[in-house]
């Protein structure tokens, strides 16, 4: 009986109100308590696992508020810049219309360099690797040293040519490249002529190449032939004549040479 009074006394000078809530509260941490014990392996904790759900589900929706933000930002940065994305461009663009007007000049330079030089390979190549204004500058070079190598890759620009038909520089420099067996063909002609006439003191016959000691096979090339050919003497003391040669496959289609070896169009 003694514990007895001793309990009841300690409760006596224990100030304290009890309450229903209070009394819940402590049936229910006993009741926690004693379910512990009562378990004879360890369990996972559900508070624990609801936790790390909980913290999972938190961490997905912050993700998912993280993603929509940025592009919200985005659009706004994006709408809120257009003007400024423009100046951006329009500085690049600038910037590449300087970067390829110094690599024209320098190329028109290199071209002038070759063609004073007669590097006929490397105008050839500028046909290929070279901007559009260099390619047309190396066509002109070419066209004047009438380099019979350049017309394939001329005539491959010429096909490719977008402009109108009779302005077509790279046809044009063809055309003249090719004219450079014609003229070849007619200086031949016009020595057969001065021979002749040193020979005999007379006029070989009009348009006679045989008479000049040619036969049809000596004047064949890839775009002349013989049948291309004429000519005429006007007089013989002074010995004048004119070397006709004609083309229609080719621009101009027909040139002379008179005899002090100068040649004209027609």
């Amino acid at each position: 009986m003694r514990r007895a009074e001793n309990i009841e006394k300690l409760i006596k000078s224990a100030e304290a109100e009890t309450t229903k809530d209070v009394d819940e509260r402590i049936l229910g941490d006993a009741m926690k308590d004693l379910g512990e014990l009562k378990k004879v392996r360890p369990a996972i904790d559900a508070r624990s696992v609801w936790r790390r759900i909980m913290r999972s589900m938190v961490m997905k929706i912050a993700a998912i508020i993280t993603v929509i933000g940025a592009v919200a930002i985005g659009v706004i940065y994006l709408d809120g810049n257009k003007g400024t994305s423009r100046d951006v461009a329009g500085t690049n663009e600038g910037a590449k219309e300087q970067d390829s007007r110094v690599q024209l000049n320098v190329e028109l330079a290199s071209i002038e360099t070759m063609a004073k030089s007669k590097d006929v390979g490397g105008l050839i190549m500028m046909l290929d690797k070279g901007l559009p204004e260099s390619k047309i500058a190396a066509a002109n070079f070419l066209a004047n040293m009438g380099d019979m190598r350049a017309i394939k890759p001329l005539e491959k620009l010429a096909n490719e040519w977008e402009g109108e038909d009779g302005v077509n520089p790279f046809a044009r420099a063809a055309d003249w490249a090719k004219w450079t067996e014609g003229k070849a063909m007619m200086k031949t002609i016009a020595t057969g002529i001065r021979a002749y006439w040193a020979e005999s003191m007379q006029a070989p016959p009009d348009d006679s190449i045989e008479a000049l000691g040619f036969r049809a096979d000596d004047l064949r090339g890839t775009y002349f032939d013989a049948s291309m050919f004429k000519f005429k003497v006007g007089s013989v003391k002074p010995l004048k004549f004119v070397v006709i040669a004609r083309n229609d496959e080719v621009r101009p289609a027909q040139m002379k040479l008179d005899q002090d070896g100068f040649f004209s169009e027609e």
